[in-house]
């Protein structure tokens, strides 16, 4: 996707000059306006920088030749990307790009989409995990302290940041918090299920499980998950008054020093 380039829809690229004036050294098309350009050696090759710039309907990046100039657009498609950031996120020295989605609900819902880096300038296609109403802008930061880059978002509709922490080897489905249907007092919910699969090289070392007040949890994970292989987590809720209850299901395990979260939400009535 990024369609047919027209002229207006570029990045243009000024060298310095070194006593802090520009000359303008040439423009390179895009396929839909631009909204927001990173910068990162995604070769590895640090004599050249290298773009990844946003449009309307994908990530382009255009691969430096370490003389001012660049490689034609190569795209990546991701919907109504409004930031992106080129940061390495599973720690395997190759850059990655994260593409805040400000989306357009219900076809194009709002999140943060991720590509994974190969090292050689591509990378693979985009993981979309849903979040907020409009996002904004994206940043990476270790907001738990756990050494890995966590991802903050800018919700523009709801006024809010929203921090998706990375959870390392441990991939969880649906990424969003689980929300409970209206439950009568003293009475169970159905359960709502997440899927867990690890997909590390090594086995997932799972020490606990536990849920907080007026939820309850079971898994089939057991005290470990080999590499490659998958578990689900079933968490019910019992509300024990009226109004609405924020919950959270903390596991510990081998993937990071911290407690990896999935949220509950629910409403006793």
């Amino acid at each position: 996707m990024g369609g047919e380039a027209f002229p207006n829809y570029q990045v243009a690229i000024l060298l310095g000059n070194g006593d802090g004036t520009f000359n303008a050294d040439g423009a390179y098309a895009l396929g839909a306006p631009p909204t927001a350009i990173a910068t990162g050696y995604f070769t590895g090759n640090k004599n050249g920088i290298d773009l990844a710039v946003t449009n309307e309907t994908a990530i382009a990046v255009l691969l430096g030749n370490g003389d001012g100039t660049f490689q034609q657009a190569v795209y990546y498609d991701t919907f109504f990307p409004s930031w992106v950031i080129a940061e390495d996120l599973d720690g395997d020295a190759k850059i990655d790009l994260a593409a805040s989605n400000a989306g357009v609900p219900p076809q194009y819902p709002p999140g943060v989409t991720t590509f994974k880096g190969n090292g050689d300038g591509t990378f693979q296609p985009g993981v979309f995990y849903p979040a907020g109403g409009g996002i904004g802008y994206v940043a990476a930061g270790d907001f738990n302290r756990d050494g890995k880059p966590d991802l903050e978002l800018v919700d523009e509709v709801a006024q809010s940041a929203i921090t998706l922490l990375n959870t390392g080897v441990v991939s969880f489905s649906p990424t969003t918090p689980l929300n409970f249907k209206k439950q009568a007092v003293g009475t169970t919910s159905q359960p709502q299920m997440v899927k867990v699969t690890n997909t590390g090289t090594t086995a997932l070392r799972i020490a606990s499980m536990k849920a907080s007040t007026e939820f309850a949890v079971t898994s089939t994970c057991g005290s470990s998950v080999a590499a490659g292989a998958n578990c689900t987590i079933s968490a019910t809720f019992s509300p024990t008054q009226q109004g609405t209850v924020h919950g959270t299901i903390s596991i510990i395990d081998s993937a990071s020093t911290k407690p990896q979260v999935i949220e509950l939400l629910g409403t006793g009535t």
